[in-house]
């Protein structure tokens, strides 16, 4: 009868669960899909050290500015509208910027692009939460590993899609994959209406719990992660935007450096798959002692 109920109670959400994992897909393919392209884009439009440094700059400002401004549109508007507010930004920055004729342009739009997959990055632990409270753990392994292969499948293909069609075809037609997140996220609006969601977490007794609010300005273990966060996501941006770049210049042709960061980006899929399973464990653990 349990099983049953379970069932049943997963149909009622499979369509979040497939809107969680596409966004995942879709959140850094604004990022990595272009510096593979830095050289055929430099015909058309003129990116030099400066400028190509802010676009390695972008991802980590933007995401950060706009992580901050998120909980409060989510206040506002409530996670699923703040979710479809950012796939928006995302689809248009990243639709729009392919016609700029000039650098500067091209960077404004990929910041309204960013800012969308940065309202997106916040929104997903809440939805998570949200939709699928007794199985946090296996859920957000599951999109953050999705998050890994979306990091490699947008540099391992953005150079042959531009080989068959343009450079411009090729970073815009990653915005459909964001386009294709807000079918799974609508059809959900529909099937929600009238179900009210817990706030409280389940146990693993099954006994609904409070979730355990923190002031994260006075959070010494929020400062910590804060600060080690901005650090990794500097410098793995700045991998992200320069190595193709790099090893163009080393002499690896463009395909090449395009599949070598591809390989970069998929090398953490292993802990992005073990680490949300295992720290829960680790936390029971821990609690017998």
């Amino acid at each position: 009868m349990a099983k049953d109920s379970d069932s049943t109670s997963l149909r009622g959400r499979i369509g979040a669960l497939v809107g969680i994992l596409m966004l995942a897909l879709s959140l850094r393919a604004a990022v990595v899909s272009v510096p593979p392209l830095l050289a055929r884009i430099k015909t058309d439009i003129e990116f030099t050290e400066l400028t190509t440094g802010l676009l390695a700059m972008l991802a980590p400002v933007v995401f950060a500015v706009f992580g901050l401004l998120t909980p409060r549109l989510i206040k506002t508007f409530g996670l699923e509208k703040t979710l479809i507010i950012s796939l928006a930004c995302a689809v248009l920055g990243q639709l729009a910027r392919v016609f700029m004729p000039e650098v500067y342009s091209f960077l404004a739009l990929s910041i309204v692009a960013l800012a969308g997959y940065g309202m997106g990055n916040v929104v997903l632990p809440p939805l998570v939460k949200k939709y699928f409270p007794e199985r946090i753990g296996m859920v957000t392994s599951g999109y953050v590993t999705m998050i890994a292969v979306g990091t490699w499948m947008a540099p391992q293909f953005s150079v042959p899609l531009a080989n068959v069609s343009n450079w411009q075809v090729s970073i815009g037609a990653w915005a459909a994959l964001s386009g294709i997140v807000l079918i799974p996220w609508i059809l959900q609006l529909f099937a929600d209406r009238g179900v009210k969601r817990s706030e409280h977490l389940v146990g693993a007794n099954g006994v609904p719990h409070p979730v355990i609010k923190i002031n994260p300005w006075k959070s010494k273990v929020a400062w910590g992660l804060a600060i080690f966060l901005a650090g990794n996501s500097a410098q793995t941006y700045v991998y992200f935007t320069w190595l193709p770049p790099y090893l163009q210049d080393r002499g690896l042709d463009e395909l090449t450096a395009g599949n070598m960061l591809a390989l970069f980006a998929i090398l953490g899929l292993p802990m992005s798959l073990l680490v949300p399973l295992w720290v829960p464990r680790l936390k029971t653990r821990l609690s017998q002692y």
